[in-house]
């Protein structure tokens, strides 16, 4: 088995001394050079094996000081055997991203300058390859490194083997609990895990990547932000404090930063600097600087958060030490003269929820952050809100990462004010002499084809978390013959006394049409998440006049996603006006249906079939006539459809010796107020002046389990009766003519009325396309198959310049 560092082959030999060896192999303790490698995900500490592989670690530290690292990204996640192996090495050091977003599979990155390669300093016995340690990546020549390195996720004892490639010189190790960035960024997916863009991936088929949803560019890659020395140990290194304002003293206090433990300075993602500044005792540890990249990798605890939010300070976290366990501590925290932020938000665990989410930290009188011009205070307190470890005993806070943003939604209810701003009437979609933007009960935003939709409750409520999406929600199933032209609608509303009723007017574009509303979510009688009908009825539905919906809740009611009376507040799951194209559920569209023989009435019982479960008419394969089928209440039709292709896909299936000029349909017959359906009967009607001779299904049978064509006349309990052109089929749920064979409440059938050849009776005006069965030899058969070819392509080209006519 072969594996590649930086595209070399590498012999993989096991043996089990050799796993025990590297297994039991204690790592170099010898500490020389410390560095910190910031990325978007993290930061990590990383110590040099100086004196054991001097000129590794020289080479290294040449692209290190001269800032050939910074910006770029990890291009490699490695699995040990791919696919599917555990974790193997994560790679980088070679290239940057230099092209517009979306660019990175067509030329927009490119190698970083590399010095002259340095000599192959292998020594498995006291550096061998085992997780945690930082090694060079190189060809099969030995001496053939530049600037590639990778950090070894597990223990790879290939890599010491002598006759690979002589051997992979460890030169570092990862401090302390690092690993587990490098375990977070070996859990992203892969440009090869990733269906649709595995083919693209050109010389990167596993670079990791946060949201491959999203434009490949920086945001979305895991970057290098930068590597360096860090003196003072409170994790910002040492070259960007000295860079700071004042010489390097960002907080002007005399003393150069990159001195004192107490104050950390770096550069936010505009390149303007924050500085951090504790009591003088208490020290700062483990400043991450993060990106775009990190928010990407940690969902919004609601939707939209990262639109209405600007974070362009970035993000950073960081560890306080030195305070009396449970005591409490502030940290101010300067951005540049003139820097703006009205809110902070961090990501992690709080004590009402210890999974990690975000969250405004606000100063509530304890804990959070107080905002006066660009100063903002954070106040914190072991174990309280703010601190990721919870652990009120340890006097250690980890300072939950996040950062100050400015609130882009004035009205908090989820949108951007530009995006309310550009509604109708100049961002008065309501037309009340207000703008939306500073309207908490009116919101405006635009649906999945660009125009505005406006929702507007009471005013003393408050919408929240506003958003219309075109993708249907995660788990739904498509709903058959209904369609959400406008797109699905989230959001929250509240302000209400608890158990309390809220009215919201939806108003959709002009010309919308929309007959029906659905949600997806839990009700009170089935609390798993699933679609269903919201109509008024009486007390909570949709209400619809054109393109106005009235939607009515209760808190806690029907239309609750929460389904909580206690909270006063209503959280809609994704929802949205639709258009329902079959009304009675047969699978069958009202069109085709109110097109059929009797102004759409195929039993002349007075009722549209396309609102009866129980009537439904369709064309039929062969010649494009209409066929009815017809049961009693309370039983309905679902999928009735006509299967002629399905059924004969395949020529072995056709049956000697018969005409099937009606073609071939089925369906599914279910009693929606029993379970044990039992005995059914469907009645037939075929175009006047048709006459069948029998009836063929095919499927399985009780003597029979393989699928397969037989004769169902009728036998006194199940089979057809023809009497002209109606057929009357007698069913039995599990029996003989159900083709799951299954007591289950059911009956599926596929099949059709034929003529037997040779025998009298009118084609019904077949016109020459009446479907016939197998041929009595070779050359008949490779005739039929050619003529239900021609007839099958004719329909499916008629079919498709239909669709796209339309």
């Amino acid at each position: 088995m072969r594996f590649t560092i930086a595209g070399t082959p590498i012999r993989r030999l096991y043996t089990v001394a050799g796993l025990l060896a590297a297994a039991a192999m204690p790592v170099p303790v010898i500490a020389n050079t410390l560095l910190r490698m910031q990325t978007d995900l993290g930061g990590i500490d990383i110590e040099l094996f100086d004196t054991q592989a001097p000129q590794t670690v020289g080479n290294f530290l040449n692209y290190v000081t001269d800032g050939d690292y910074d910006g770029t990204f990890i291009h490699r996640s490695a699995r040990n055997p791919e696919p599917g192996g555990p974790p193997f090495v994560i790679q980088g050091g070679g290239y940057i991203f230099n092209g517009p977003p979306g660019s990175f599979f067509s030329g927009g990155t490119s190698h970083i300058p590399t010095d002259a390669p340095v000599v192959n300093e292998p020594d498995p016995v006291n550096r061998p390859n085992v997780r945690g340690t930082l090694a060079m990546a190189k060809t099969s020549d030995p001496n053939s490194a530049t600037s590639e390195w990778f950090f070894n996720l597990a223990d790879n004892a290939s890599l010491d083997d002598p006759n690979n490639s002589g051997g992979f010189t460890v030169f570092g190790q990862v401090l302390g609990s690092d690993m587990d960035v490098l375990d977070a960024i070996a859990g992203l997916s892969r440009c090869k895990d990733v269906a649709p863009l595995s083919f693209l991936c050109g010389s990167f088929p596993e670079v990791p990547a946060v949201d491959w949803d999203q434009t490949v560019s920086n945001d979305t890659l895991i970057n290098i932000i930068h590597i360096g020395v860090d003196n003072d140990g409170d994790g910002a290194i040492d070259s960007l404090e000295n860079a700071a304002p004042n010489n390097g003293d960002g907080n002007n206090d005399g003393t150069l930063d990159s001195t004192q433990v107490n104050v950390a300075s770096f550069p936010d993602s505009a390149g303007d600097y924050v500085v951090i500044e504790t009591p003088a005792a208490v020290a700062i540890h483990s400043l991450d600087m993060l990106g775009t990249t990190f928010a990407l990798a940690n969902p919004p605890a609601f939707p939209g958060l990262f639109d209405v939010l600007d974070f362009s300070h970035g993000f950073a976290g960081f560890d306080l030490a030195g305070i009396a366990p449970g005591a409490a501590v502030n940290v101010t925290e300067t951005l540049t003269a003139g820097g703006a932020a009205d809110t902070y938000y961090v990501f992690g665990p709080t004590t009402d929820n210890i999974t990690p989410h975000w969250y405004e930290f606000i100063y509530d009188g304890i804990t959070g952050a107080e905002i006066i011009g660009n100063e903002i205070i954070l106040h914190y307190v072991d174990g309280g809100r703010g601190d990721t470890d919870l652990d009120n005993a340890n006097g250690v806070i980890k300072a939950s990462p996040g950062g100050p943003a400015i609130n882009l939604d004035a009205d908090g209810d989820g949108i951007p004010d530009t995006v309310e701003d550009a509604a109708p009437n100049a961002g008065d979609a309501n037309n009340d002499g207000t703008p939306d933007s500073v309207q908490g009960h009116v919101a405006s935003l635009p649906d999945r084809n660009g125009a505005y939709v406006t929702l507007e409750s009471n005013a003393l409520l408050q919408f929240t978390a506003v958003s219309i999406v075109s993708a249907p929600p995660a788990g739904a199933d498509a709903l058959p013959g209904i369609t959400f032209p406008n797109g699905y609608l989230s959001f929250g509303l509240s302000g209400a006394a608890p158990g309390g009723g809220f009215t919201v007017k939806v108003t959709l574009p002009q010309g919308a049409a929309p007959n029906t509303y659905y949600i997806y979510g839990p009700t009170p009688d089935n609390t798993t998440a699933h679609w269903y009908e919201f109509l008024f009825d009486g007390e909570t539905g949709a209400q619809i006049a054109g393109n106005v919906i009235t939607l009515n809740f209760v808190d806690g009611k029907r239309g609750d996603g929460d389904l909580d009376n206690a909270n006063g507040a209503i959280a809609t799951k994704p929802s949205g006006p639709a258009i329902n194209s079959d009304f009675d559920g047969d699978g069958v569209t009202n069109a085709v249906e109110d097109g059929g023989p009797h102004g759409g009435d195929g039993n002349k019982d007075g009722i549209a079939d396309s609102v009866q479960g129980n009537a439904v008419s369709f064309t039929n394969f062969i010649n494009g006539k209409y066929v009815t089928l017809v049961t009693a209440p309370p039983l309905l039709f679902k999928s009735a459809a006509d299967q002629t292709a399905a059924l004969f896909a395949n020529p072995s299936k056709v049956v000697e010796g018969l005409n099937f000029p009606y073609g071939l349909f089925g369906f599914s017959l279910i009693d929606p107020n029993n379970a044990a359906l039992g005995a059914a009967s469907v009645v037939v009607i075929l175009p006047e002046g048709e006459s069948p001779t029998t009836y063929y299904k095919y499927g399985p049978t009780p003597d029979n389990p393989v699928a397969h064509w037989y004769e169902f006349l009728y036998d006194g309990e199940t089979g057809a009766e023809i009497n002209g052109n109606v057929v009357t089929l007698h069913l039995v749920d599990g029996k003989r003519g159900d083709s799951d064979l299954a007591a289950n409440g059911a009956i599926v059938d596929p099949g059709g009325p034929a003529q037997k050849a040779n025998t009298s009776g009118a084609s019904g005006g077949g016109g020459g396309c009446s479907l016939i069965g197998q041929a009595r030899n070779p050359a008949q058969a490779g005739a039929w198959w050619l003529l239900f070819t021609l007839i099958l392509l004719l329909r499916l080209g008629s079919a498709v310049r239909t669709h796209m006519r339309s």
